[in-house]
């Protein structure tokens, strides 16, 4: 594996489920496990990419990734933001 990360440093993000797939069910993104900045996401995702990891080894993180994007542009917490406490109804998530 290449990249400034171990093997074994990136294992516990690669193949990582995505338990929290609708905002409306608890605070937070896809799993609780990962980091939620963006800085420190991007540098997970470079490593990632680097290494021989295929895009589905790396779904999750990719996927919070673009959800904390989403969310900052917007101005939310993510961590603590929840969409069931702000009014929305689940009906608006698609």
């Amino acid at each position: 594996m290449t990249g400034t990360a171990s093997a074994s440093a990136l294992d516990q993000y690669l193949d990582i489920p995505l338990v929290i797939r609708d905002a409306a069910y608890g605070p937070g993104a896809g799993n609780p496990e990962l980091p939620s900045d963006r800085a420190t996401l991007a540098r997970l995702l470079d490593e990632v990419r680097a290494s021989d990891a295929t895009p589905n080894d790396y779904e999750t993180p990719l996927y919070q990734y673009r959800l904390v994007v989403v969310t900052d542009t917007a101005g939310f917490d993510l961590p603590s933001w929840a969409a069931g406490r702000c009014g929305l109804h689940p009906s608006q998530f698609g």
